[in-house]
């Protein structure tokens, strides 16, 4: 939905370096488990979203 890309996506270096990614919506019961590389290099190429990458 943020078509103008004023949305900053901001992974961490370790978050990137797992195989899974884990999401919920704020709830208990509304749970989401991706393959981060999916999140990466599909969705997030999709929606023309190059991620910034830092280290904690």
């Amino acid at each position: 939905m943020d078509k103008d890309n004023s949305v900053q996506v901001v992974f961490d270096k370790d978050v990137l370096s797992e195989e899974w990614y884990g999401c919920s919506d704020g709830t208990t019961t509304g749970y989401m488990k991706v393959k981060t590389k999916e999140i990466v290099n599909n969705f997030l190429t999709y929606t023309k979203h190059i991620p910034t990458v830092i280290e904690l």
